[in-house]
């Protein structure tokens, strides 16, 4: 089980909920502090037996500058927010080689980018459960979903990058 507190907690709440969550075996929370507090972040990290994730933390602070601090047990990748499939693939390298998990997840995308993001996901070894089954937050999407979560499984698309279905233009 995981959880996500979405940079809300201070420093004093985050680490009280960490220690009641490590009773029900939480395997890591989610940006428990504010993306600006790396400091925290880190400390908190050294306090608990959960593992602490950024994901927030990513583009107001950088990478690097979460990696330096210790700030993160784990680092949530949304490839629509690091720049693409490719940027994400070597966010995740630079993860992997500083010991740390790498997860993927989406913005709430449409198939096109959450299809990518599936493809991220296989193209990491070993890689945890990630957030990838949200296409039921949409009230519709653009096309068929050519990855659909089964059985909490995710079958990768093969083939040249289609995604099948109609694609329905609405706007201007």
């Amino acid at each position: 089980m995981r959880a996500d507190a979405n940079g809300a907690w201070d420093r004093p709440t985050a680490r009280r909920a960490l220690e009641r969550f490590a009773e029900h075996r939480v395997r890591y929370v989610e940006q428990p502090l504010p993306a600006s507090d790396l400091e925290g972040l880190a400390a908190l990290r050294d306090r608990t037996s959960v593992g602490v994730g950024v994901d927030e933390s990513l583009p107001e602070r950088g990478l690097g500058a979460c990696l330096d601090a210790g700030a993160a047990d784990v680092v949530v990748l949304k490839p629509m927010a690091l720049g693409g499939p490719d940027r994400t693939l070597a966010a995740a390298r630079r993860v992997r080689s500083a010991g740390l998990e790498a997860v993927v997840t989406t913005t709430v995308d449409a198939v096109y980018a959450r299809t990518a993001a599936v493809h991220v996901a296989a193209a990491i070894p070993e890689v945890p459960a990630c957030g990838l089954a949200t296409a039921a937050l949409l009230a519709e999407d653009l096309a068929d979903d050519p990855a659909p979560v089964e059985g909490g499984e995710i079958a990768v698309p093969e083939g040249k990058g289609n995604v099948p279905g109609p694609v329905a233009w609405r706007g201007a």
